[in-house]
């Protein structure tokens, strides 16, 4: 309803209204309602929503087992880590003062690169490959989060100090 408060139809009757009390990824961008705890991995409501989002947001959590699947939460856990190790290989990718040194940091499991050009040019393609794969990998309200909260916990959690020193190598990534 307008005034935010939820209403239960059944299912085949048509709403009164159009405001849906369902966070709707296709035309809302859920991090404006929902923020994911890096202790729990389990979503919160954004602070200060209104109560129409409030509802929206809870009401999202709830249908979909948001936090009370336990292997959504494992699944988030998983891809915090796997975000690291990306990251964190990619700046020794990026620190290699070779081509054989660069090969050898690089995964078997990896996209190919021409390595008959310079060792600059194969580092910015792995770069743009790294970039795409951040961008395009599961669970991206884990990659947001980190974002948006390293700075804000690295005086106070070694592992959002260890993002610190990742994003001060490489902040170019903070857009990603």
């Amino acid at each position: 309803l307008p005034s935010g408060d939820i209403r239960e139809i059944k299912r085949g009757d048509k709403p009164s209204h159009q405001t849906t009390a369902f966070i709707n990824p296709r035309t809302e961008n859920p991090n404006d309602f929902l923020i994911l705890n890096m202790e729990t991995f389990e979503f919160e409501l954004m602070p200060g929503l209104n109560k129409k989002n409030k509802n929206k947001a809870q009401k999202t959590l709830n249908i979909l087992q948001l936090n009370t699947r336990a292997k959504l939460i494992e699944a988030r856990k998983n891809a915090a880590i796997s975000y690291f190790n990306r990251m964190e290989r990619l700046i020794k990718i990026l620190g290699s003062d070779t081509i054989t040194e660069l090969k050898s940091n690089l995964n078997p499991h990896e996209e190919r690169f021409n390595f008959n050009q310079s060792l600059e040019h194969i580092k910015t393609n792995i770069k743009d490959s790294f970039k795409h794969n951040i961008q395009t990998y599961q669970h991206p309200s884990v990659w947001y989060a980190i974002k948006l909260q390293y700075k804000t916990y690295a005086d106070q959690d070694e592992r959002y100090k260890k993002w610190e020193d990742i994003f001060e190598q490489l902040p170019e990534a903070l857009d990603w």
